[in-house]
């Protein structure tokens, strides 16, 4: 992909932009028996399910996936295939129409009754999670049915789904084939809002991991430095979307004195400051010798970034802990015109910190200039909103008086937290020659 008027693309753009948007839902409907299972691999047992999808290809008459895919759906005589290769999971789904007349009367069969099974028990890896769903029109079963021979009553639990148009019954159980079980009665769903509902429902293999773990450090990627450096890449993007989770929690804190989110968002700098350690690793394990001018580049600014989003996420532990010591537990608040100000630098810290992990993706020259422009801006207000708190003071403003020492300690670390953010302008400017010595070279942008 090359036109004359764009930037020159990365190698991996086409790739990546196709993986992304390459596994929406599928379009269902009822009834429809689904399994579901969550296999942990590593780097050789995850190629060997490549293969292993192949063989079951073969097997059909159907011709094998494309080399390097990470992703299949395909029908397969009476059943329908979805497979998908994570950085540390593979899932395997199969789905087929169901026969409900005697669902109730014997237990149900799965998906997997009809997919070969000396195949499906030499599936590479081990199991994590496995379910049967079992999607049925909502009109012709009630919940009582459902007990005796497909979920124990004992542990059953049921709830409305998708605006009162599903149920889901549930009885977090294993049964004897190892699998847990799940109902879900629908009705006037469309096939694809019924097709994102499955989906969620069925186990998500990143789920104890997302946000903990690395999530794109592929140590099979090692051999090619260029690889590597896009997986360490994609965790530094993984790690500022935690530092943005904790930095836009910060304002409901303020707002609703919550001291429990409060908590919850300073735990999460353990995994910034674990995901800043995990990439460093990772990164001191790619060959600089094998690195071109370009990817050495890269490497620096990977690392570079990773500190800053490891900084910021710091400096919003303290800021929480300040909040919580001044301000929640002495039962204060700010001041009306107070709270505006802090209102307005936070929306702006978000947007730059979007625009921040854009240029830190993309390395667009106008991009980074203006980053670097947000960064006067940003400065300007702090200092303007310092002086009005000033005023404030002078005026006896007693909410002001109260909670002075967090106002412009609060403002300060803000500004602190843009300037890192706005650091990631500097190497792309520097690259593209747009840097003076003591301000932005405008001409050449």
């Amino acid at each position: 992909m090359h036109d004359a008027h764009h930037p020159r693309q990365h190698p991996q753009r086409v790739a990546l932009h196709n993986e992304i948007h390459a596994r929406p839902p599928e379009a269902m409907g009822a009834p429809l028996a689904i399994s579901h299972l969550v296999m942990v691999c590593d780097a050789a047992e995850r190629e060997a399910s490549r293969e292993h999808v192949a063989a079951l290809l073969r097997d059909h008459h159907l011709p094998s996936p494309e080399q390097g895919c990470t992703h299949l759906r395909m029908d397969v005589g009476p059943f329908r295939i979805r497979w998908e290769l994570h950085t540390e999971f593979v899932t395997w789904t199969f789905s087929r129409a169901l026969q409900t007349e005697a669902f109730t009367e014997r237990a149900p069969e799965p998906a997997t009754r009809v997919v070969p099974q000396d195949w499906l028990v030499a599936l590479p890896g081990q199991c994590l999670a496995s379910m049967h769903l079992w999607v049925l029109p909502i009109d012709s079963f009630d919940g009582a049915s459902l007990v005796k021979h497909v979920l124990q009553e004992d542990t059953l639990v049921a709830s409305t789904v998708a605006d009162g148009y599903g149920e889901v019954y549930t009885d977090f159980a294993l049964h004897a084939d190892g699998c847990s079980r799940m109902v879900l009665l629908a009705g006037g769903m469309t096939p694809r809002r019924l097709g994102r509902l499955v989906q969620r429902l069925l186990p998500n293999e990143e789920a104890p991991t997302a946000g903990a773990r690395p999530q794109h450090l592929d140590p099979s990627a090692l051999a090619t430095p260029s690889l590597a450096i896009s997986c360490a890449a994609r965790e530094a993007l993984h790690q500022a979307d935690v530092v943005e989770t904790m930095l836009l929690g910060v304002l409901n804190v303020i707002k609703d004195n919550d001291r429990k989110l409060a908590e919850d968002l300073r735990k999460m700098d353990d995994t910034v400051d674990e995901l800043y350690s995990d990439i460093k690793y990772y990164l001191t394990k790619i060959s600089r010798e094998a690195l071109g001018e370009n990817e050495a580049r890269r490497w620096t600014d990977i690392i570079s970034f990773t500190i800053n989003m490891e900084q910021i996420g710091d400096i919003i532990e303290r800021v929480l802990i300040d909040i919580e010591d001044k301000k929640i537990k002495k039962g204060r608040q700010f001041s009306d015109a107070g709270m505006e100000e802090i209102n307005e630098l936070h929306a702006r810290l978000v947007d730059n910190l979007r625009l921040a992990m854009s240029v830190f993706l993309n390395g667009n020259v106008r991009d980074a200039q203006k980053l670097l422009e947000e960064k006067v801006r940003f400065r300007d207000l702090e200092h303007a909103y310092s002086a009005t708190h000033l005023a404030r003071l002078s005026d006896n403003t007693v909410q002001s008086i109260e909670t002075s020492s967090l106002h412009i300690d609060l403002i300060s670390e803000l500004k602190r937290i843009n300037s890192l953010l706005c650091s990631v302008a500097y190497p792309i400017l520097e690259s593209a020659g747009a840097l003076a010595p003591s301000r932005l070279r405008t001409s050449v942008l």
